[in-house]
């Protein structure tokens, strides 16, 4: 009984590990929302203008709960270089400025297990993980790749 649980966990590990390496090098990153939204899918300038919290309300009035990753992590990096295209330094002082006229910063998760739990269980989350990580509870409503990602393939 213990050995075919073991061999199914062995099983899942391995498929894991090959859905999230490509052999291409590049990774694709997922715009997160929780299952349940009634938003299907956005465009670029609008994941863009959430995360910026430029856009605070969703199409149903609601109030969007952007989510990001810790500043050293490197999905984190990418989503700040490679797609809004910003440096760390120009988003830091972005959002000291936005600050003082009353405008936080999104949330900062540790990890992307956690942006996962938390989008999953949070009606209006939005967040970002490498695609394959994607899992019950959240759909992908935007993707985009990122080609200086190699192989990033553990859960952070």
């Amino acid at each position: 009984m213990m050995l075919g649980f073991l061999k199914r966990l062995l099983a899942r590990v391995v498929i894991f590990i090959l859905a999230c390496t490509s052999s291409s090098y590049a990774q694709d990153i997922s715009i997160i929302v929780n299952e349940r939204s009634e938003i299907s899918s956005l465009n670029a300038e609008q994941v863009k203008r959430i995360f910026l919290c430029k856009q605070q309300l969703t199409e149903q009035g609601d109030r969007w709960i952007p989510i990001n990753l810790s500043a050293d992590n490197l999905v984190r990096k990418s989503v700040t270089e490679q797609f809004l295209q910003f440096t760390s330094f120009e988003l830091e002082r972005y959002w000291d400025a936005q600050y003082f006229n009353g405008v936080s910063p999104p949330y900062v998760l540790a990890s992307e297990e956690a942006v996962l739990r938390f989008v999953s269980k949070t009606p209006n989350a939005i967040g970002y993980i490498l695609s394959c990580h994607v899992s019950a509870g959240v759909k992908t409503v935007y993707t985009f790749n990122d080609n200086k990602l190699r192989n990033v393939h553990e859960i952070t």
